[in-house]
C-alpha cells in the first residue's frame, strides 16, 4: 500500500470517526430535548388548571370552563410551549374562539371524547372543527388527526 493509500485510509478512519462522535452527540441532544418536553409535560400535569379541566371532563353535571379558565389555559401553555398561543394565531389569523379552545385542550392532550364534554359540543362537532381549522391553516380539505399532528409540533 502506497503512503498515498495509507494517508487515505488513514483518513477516511478518522472521518468515519468524527460522523460517529457528531452522530452520538446528535443522539444525547434528542434524547435530552425528549426529556425536556416529558418534563415539561409532566409540570403541566400538575397545573391548577389542568386538574381543573380534567376534573370538568370527567364531571357528569356539564360543569363548563369560565373565561378565566381559558385564560388561565392560554397563560399556561404559553409557558409551558415557548409562547404556543402567539405561534397558533399567527398561523391562522382568522381563528375562532371555539377553534383555538379546541387547539388549547388538543395541546393539553385532551381526547375529542373530553373536549366534546369541556367545551359542550359534540363529538362530530369537535371533529368538524379541527379539519376547518386545518383547512384555514393548509388550505387543504385534511384529516382531523392532521389537526393533532400540527398541533403538537407548534
Amino acid at each position: 500500500m502506497s503512503s498515498i493509500e495509507q494517508e487515505l485510509d488513514s483518513k477516511s478512519k478518522e472521518l468515519i470517526q468524527a460522523r460517529a462522535e457528531l452522530l452520538e452527540k446528535e443522539n444525547v441532544r434528542i434524547i435530552n430535548l425528549s426529556n425536556e418536553d416529558d418534563l415539561r409535560k409532566m409540570s403541566f400535569f400538575q397545573t391548577e388548571i389542568y386538574l381543573k379541566i380534567k376534573d370538568i371532563s370527567n364531571d357528569e353535571e356539564g360543569k363548563k370552563m369560565t373565561r378565566e379558565d381559558w385564560i388561565a389555559l392560554e397563560k399556561e401553555l404559553n409557558n409551558i410551549y415557548d409562547n404556543f398561543a402567539v405561534r397558533l394565531k399567527s398561523c391562522c389569523e382568522q381563528i375562532s374562539e371555539t377553534e383555538l379552545h379546541v387547539c388549547y385542550l388538543l395541546k393539553a392532550g385532551f381526547s375529542v371524547t373530553s373536549i366534546s364534554k369541556i367545551i359542550g359540543r359534540t363529538k362530530s362537532a369537535v371533529s368538524m372543527c379541527r379539519r376547518r381549522l386545518l383547512e384555514k391553516i393548509n388550505g387543504c380539505d385534511c384529516p382531523a388527526a392532521d389537526l393533532d399532528d400540527f398541533i403538537s409540533t407548534i
